[in-house]
């Protein structure tokens, strides 16, 4: 979708979900997610990625600004809590064993 950060727009839609990229919320179907940090970073991060595989290291190096090492507990507990809040909305993040994470 957004390739670079300077090409998202301020607000902009991807199906229920709406972002206000100044004020760092994202919203489904008008309701505030209220997202923690990282997991507002984290969808924004999807959603620019959508339909394509990504694996943890790249999702790791590019919303926590780290390598991934052995922190794939933090990973996976900040999607859980995001999967909990974008799944009522008929959005969620599929795992792929062995590959990674589709978003679509």
């Amino acid at each position: 979708m957004f390739r670079n950060v300077s090409q998202i727009p301020q607000r902009f839609t991807y199906g229920k979900l709406s972002f206000d990229i100044s004020s760092r919320q994202a919203f489904a179907d008008g309701v505030d997610l209220a997202l923690k940090p990282k997991e507002y970073s984290l969808l924004l991060f999807f959603v620019q990625n959508a339909r394509r595989i990504i694996d943890a290291e790249e999702l790791y190096k590019n919303v926590w600004n780290a390598p991934l090492l052995n922190d794939r507990n933090t990973l996976q507990a900040t999607i859980s809590a995001l999967r909990r809040k974008i799944t009522p909305h008929r959005h969620d993040i599929d795992t792929i064993r062995g590959k990674g994470y589709f978003f679509e």
